[in-house]
């Protein structure tokens, strides 16, 4: 992934009554502009029809309560309890799976492991890992505050979104945070950048959808 040297400012983001979203078009004219809305939304079709063009989609699956089977994924696997307690090598594997999805674009200077480390010292947000033979981290999922309550998210999968085993990663790593914490609910966010693998495999075992967000862009007249 190419480094960031400058913060580029956010987009303009619309707000969702139509007289505000249309002063808010007038007022950003000439630069790129950025909404958010519900799938399917009265606010996602007035976007559509003022030029803009869907560029995400995001949604957020509960998982059941029972774990999900998996068999055959022959990696190793590896549970760390405190984020900055794990190897470097896995605090990599996550820094390169945000960057795989784009989700640290606008930052000041890309981040190190060391700088991570340092700006999770007081998380306690577990890793599940998924080793393949010879060492290399091919899945890896960050839990939120285990201590906050049993209602969890899981963010993670395949470090390469393009991974043909992408499945079974987050298959393997699922059935990882259900051995470890069995009672909890669990959910994930998924965007179109997580791979069609993995996006088919939640959406198969899924029992809700809790959020359906789309991301529409419109460029400025220079982009």
């Amino acid at each position: 992934m190419p480094e960031h040297a400058a913060f580029e400012p956010p987009l303009t983001f619309v707000p969702w009554n139509e007289e505000a979203a249309e002063a808010a078009l007038a007022a950003g004219e000439g630069r790129p502009l950025r909404g958010s809305a519900a799938h399917g939304s009265p606010a996602h079709r007035w976007m559509l029809s003022r030029g803009f063009r869907q560029v995400n989609r995001y949604r957020t699956l509960r998982l059941p309560r029972e774990p999900i089977p998996v068999a055959g994924h022959g990696c190793s696997m590896e549970w760390h309890e405190r984020t900055a307690d794990a190897p470097d090598d896995v605090l990599q594997a996550w820094l390169d799976f945000q960057d795989a999805r784009g989700r640290r674009l606008h930052v000041v200077e890309k981040e190190t492991v060391e700088g991570l480390r340092a700006r999770c010292s007081s998380w306690y947000s577990p890793f599940a890992v998924a080793r393949r033979d010879g060492g290399t981290v091919a899945g890896v999922a960050l839990l939120d505050d285990v201590l906050c309550g049993d209602d969890l998210e899981v963010d993670g999968g395949p470090v390469d979104p393009a991974d043909p085993e992408g499945d079974t990663l987050v298959a393997a790593l699922l059935s990882l945070c259900y051995a470890k914490l069995p009672g909890c609910t669990f959910y994930m966010e998924l965007g179109d950048e997580d791979g069609e693998r993995v996006r088919a495999f939640v959406e198969s075992v899924a029992t809700a959808v809790d959020f359906d967000n789309v991301i529409c862009e419109r460029p400025g007249p220079r982009s």
